[in-house]
C-alpha cells in the first residue's frame, strides 16, 4: 500500500511538472503566474516530491494552470487532452475560405496575445476548449477535425 501511495505522490510531481513546462514557464514564471500565491520554491518542492501537497495547494496549482484538479491526479477523461503543445498552421486556415469563423477564432487569439509570427499559432488547452465548445464537440473531435483539415502541426508528420 505504501509503495503504491509513493508512486501515486510521484505521478502527481511529474504530471505538474510537465504541466508548467508544456507552457515553457519556470518556476519562476509560475510563482509569478500565481500572483506570489505558491512561490517558485515550493512548486519545485512539490515536483521533486520534497514536501507533501495539500489539497488546498493544489486546487490552487490546477487553478493557475486552468486544468481541472483531476487532471493532475491523472483522471482519465476523454475531453481532456495531454499537456504539449499544440500548434496551429495559420497558412493553412487562411487558404480556406469556407472557414471563416476559425479564422476569425484564431485572429483574435493572436489580437490578444500580441503574438504577429502570423504562420504558426501555439493553441493552449483553454483555447481548445472554447474551440470545442463553439463546435458543439468535446475535444478529442475538435482535435480530430484539426488533424483532418490538417491545420494542426504535428512534429514527424509530412504535411
Amino acid at each position: 500500500m505504501e509503495k503504491k501511495i509513493e508512486d501515486m505522490e510521484i505521478a502527481l510531481a511529474r504530471r505538474i511538472k510537465a504541466t508548467r513546462r508544456s507552457r515553457g514557464w519556470s518556476l519562476a514564471d509560475f510563482e509569478v503566474a500565481s500572483s506570489g500565491e505558491i512561490k517558485a520554491v515550493v512548486l519545485g518542492s512539490y515536483e521533486r516530491c520534497s514536501r507533501v501537497i495539500s489539497v488546498r495547494k493544489l486546487a490552487a496549482i490546477a487553478r493557475v494552470f486552468n486544468v481541472p484538479v483531476s487532471y493532475l491526479l491523472g483522471a482519465n477523461n476523454a475531453t481532456e487532452i495531454t499537456p504539449g503543445i499544440l500548434m496551429i498552421d495559420i497558412r493553412k486556415v487562411r487558404e480556406n475560405s469556407n472557414i471563416q469563423f476559425l479564422e476569425k477564432f484564431f485572429a483574435s487569439i493572436i489580437s490578444k496575445r500580441g503574438d504577429w509570427n502570423g504562420e504558426i499559432l501555439t493553441l493552449r488547452s483553454s483555447d481548445l476548449e472554447i474551440l470545442s465548445l463553439h463546435r458543439l464537440q468535446d475535444v478529442a473531435e475538435t482535435m480530430s477535425y484539426l488533424r483532418q483539415m490538417r491545420y494542426l502541426i504535428e512534429p514527424g508528420l509530412k504535411r
